[in-house]
């Protein structure tokens, strides 16, 4: 690879990693890892902050018994807190529905006084429910299914009002957080290793399905699958970008070789771009990434792949 790259590619790799979990659609935050690690961690998890958990962990309980997790893990409570009370408007008929569940044998499960937004859990012969009382006026709606959410929320309510089973709550929110995390590091790992191109930081990739290199002049080309640059990978240009095209149904020869006709014409690429439709892939070829050796011949493995097709304009 010459001197295409300042870094190795293992560590362009673990940039890569962290960038995404810093993604407000991942983690948040890049030091996930240590954060989880960290022997001062509360144990609780916003929920909110952290999409990546919160669809981990509605998959993962899909598979799971919330009756039992929350047997398990969390403290139910024989009276309703007054705090409770003093958020919901039909005090009467709340209580009403708390002590027929009760008669029944029903386990309820409060949130933490701070959870605002949060409902009560009562689990009720292996059925879990939610009492939902945050409406418009504060009254009861209704029993409702309870959702993932619903027992996570009493998971991290045990532990921020210390209750009885706070350790284990903490226990279990900190393996499905850890498998969460190492599902997504291998996610961008397997994403990283079939890039065809990364920038010089390591933290953007891009993955295509073809790799075009416009030779000196626009008079020819050589058409590569991605995986021929998988391994050695294209340094992505810092003006990289996507370019959106009308393209024919057709020969892919045929294509590439009018492009080039045309970006000789127009002048208007840049060293790397990402060319596909309207609608994010090229028809019946994906999308295919551009190198232009006329704009900036640094962007390339120092030795070229074998084979590829040639394109002649």
């Amino acid at each position: 690879m010459g001197q295409l790259f300042d870094k190795p590619m293992s560590e362009l790799r673990e940039a890569f990693v962290r960038a995404r979990f810093a993604e407000p659609a991942m983690f948040g935050r890049a030091d996930i890892t240590e954060w989880l690690a960290n022997p001062e961690w509360t144990g609780t998890i916003n929920f909110d902050r952290s999409l990546a958990f919160r669809r981990h962990f509605n998959e993962a309980l899909e598979d799971l018994n919330p009756a039992e997790e929350l047997e398990r893990s969390a403290t139910p409570a024989n009276e309703i807190p007054d705090w409770m009370l003093h958020r919901v408007h039909n005090k009467m008929a709340f209580k009403t529905i708390v002590k027929a569940l009760r008669t029944g044998k029903a386990k309820i499960y409060y949130p933490w006084v701070n959870y605002v937004d949060r409902n009560p859990v009562a689990v009720l012969h292996g059925w879990v429910f939610t009492l939902a009382h945050t409406t418009v006026d504060g009254s009861i709606a209704a029993l409702k299914t309870a959702t993932v959410r619903d027992v996570l929320e009493i998971l991290n309510a045990e532990i921020d009002g210390a209750r009885p089973k706070a350790d284990a709550a903490r226990t279990f929110l900190n393996r499905m957080a850890r498998t969460a995390v190492a599902n997504a590091r291998e996610d961008a790992e397997r994403d990283f290793d079939e890039a065809v191109a990364v920038s010089a930081d390591g933290t953007q990739i891009v993955k295509a399905d073809w790799v075009v290199v416009i030779e000196k002049g626009y008079q020819s080309g050589r058409l590569y699958p991605s995986t021929a640059f998988q391994q050695y990978k294209i340094l992505i240009y810092s003006f990289h970008s996507q370019r959106k095209i009308d393209i024919w149904r057709g020969d892919m020869t045929h294509f590439l070789a009018r492009f080039m006709t045309e970006e000789k014409r127009n002048g208007r690429g840049g060293a790397t771009y990402l060319i596909t439709d309207q609608d994010g892939q090229i028809p019946d070829f994906g999308n295919v990434y551009v190198v232009d050796t006329n704009i900036d011949p640094q962007r390339l493995p120092s030795t070229l792949p074998d084979g590829g097709r040639e394109i002649l304009v």
